[in-house]
């Protein structure tokens, strides 16, 4: 049994990644997994829609804010519906926090659609409500995180949730004062392991495979254009006596297009969010593609490129489609292409509590 060390805040481990000016240096395991024995399995008999009260353990969520706001609705149409409903919007905000010590697995959260499943008053009866988010769609926050550390999950800011809920109200009802509790639950992804495949910069690499995700085959699109030469500078003189470095021509621009696709015939999808098309949502299967990074396995310097993506195209046998562009820099040469995969993920709902709110009042104070 694991005895936890003192936590650490997010900003100390933020900053022990070394982010330097966009680029990160920092460690990845190129093609070995890294699993941790106790996160929850892609075949877990646990129905994913119950509340996992277990992994919620190792997470904090703390109110810091309660906004109240009216308007009227008239929902009237050919004569029919109901006019001039009020309807009472009550927003809060939550910072959400975690030990990475206990939460082995923990591949991303998604902090943007919460749900509420109860709200009681001061006196511990329930307030008639409605969910003024969906999450049918998730939105993780797959840029500001890194996996590091035996692959713990690491963001590079604080995380902050707002709960949004319509309140119905009439003549007959008042606001209560205080919510007592507030009982809801976000998204989150755990995954058996978090890989790293590292793909040549090469148009004419073709595919490869790795014994990391034997299912697997990743391609490169052979229409990418190949890394651009490296910057080459001369001395120019200016009208001042003073002489300035300058390139040599116009500096390049790295441009890539991978595939990753299963040889199962399995759709593999990313964690962006679950792709539904009408009637139906595809479960993950076996592996789901987090983002790609460039690297310069010389430097041991890596980026996110401003517009990295990854799409799944289901439709298409090619698999999912993986691009992103970034302009040359002055000192680096990118070689590689990371490609971050959870292995065996599985998307689970992280319930929390929050208690003893006040609602603001919407009469303005006297003077």
């Amino acid at each position: 049994m694991r005895v936890p060390r003192k936590r650490e805040s997010l900003f100390s481990i933020t900053m022990a990644m070394v982010l330097l000016g966009g680029f990160a240096i920092r460690a990845c395991g190129a093609t070995d997994p890294i699993a941790d024995p106790n996160s929850p399995s892609a075949g877990s008999s646990q129905d994913a829609n119950e509340p996992r009260w277990d992994l919620a353990e190792s997470f904090t969520f703390s109110w810091k804010s309660a906004e109240l706001s009216a308007k009227v609705v008239n929902s009237t149409q050919n004569g029919e519906g109901e006019s001039n409903v009020p309807v009472h919007m009550l927003t809060v905000s939550a910072s959400v926090d975690w030990n990475p010590l206990q939460a082995g697995g923990l591949v991303i959260i998604d902090v943007n659609t919460p749900q509420v499943c109860e709200l009681l008053d001061e006196g511990g009866n329930p307030v008639q409500y409605r969910n003024a988010q969906s999450d049918q769609f998730r939105c993780y926050q797959d840029r500001k995180w890194y996996w590091a550390w035996e692959s713990q999950a690491v963001a590079t800011e604080p995380l902050c949730c707002t709960v949004k809920v319509h309140v119905c109200a009439d003549a007959n009802q008042t606001m209560p004062s205080t919510i007592s509790v507030l009982k809801g639950y976000i998204w989150a992804i755990y995954a058996d392991a978090v890989i790293c495949v590292e793909v040549p910069f090469d148009p004419n690499c073709g595919s490869i495979e790795t014994e990391a995700a034997p299912d697997l085959t990743f391609a490169v699109d052979p229409t990418m254009p190949p890394a651009p030469e490296p910057i080459e500078y001369v001395s120019v003189a200016l009208p001042t006596g003073d002489t300035v470095c300058r390139p040599k021509r116009a500096t390049g621009l790295y441009k890539y297009q991978t595939w990753v696709k299963s040889k199962t015939g399995q759709p593999v999808l990313t964690l962006r969010e679950r792709i539904r098309s009408p009637g139906k949502a595809h479960a993950f299967g076996d592996y789901a593609v987090v983002r790609t990074e460039l690297f310069d396995s010389q430097k041991r310097v890596c980026q996110i490129p401003v517009n990295e993506g990854v799409l799944s195209v289901l439709w298409n046998a090619r698999g999912v489609l993986c691009s992103g562009e970034t302009a040359q820099p002055w000192n680096i040469s990118y070689d590689t292409i990371w490609h971050i995969v959870a292995v065996h993920p599985v998307e689970v709902k992280i319930p929390f509590l929050l208690r003893a709110i006040p609602v603001p009042g919407l009469q303005p104070s006297g003077k």
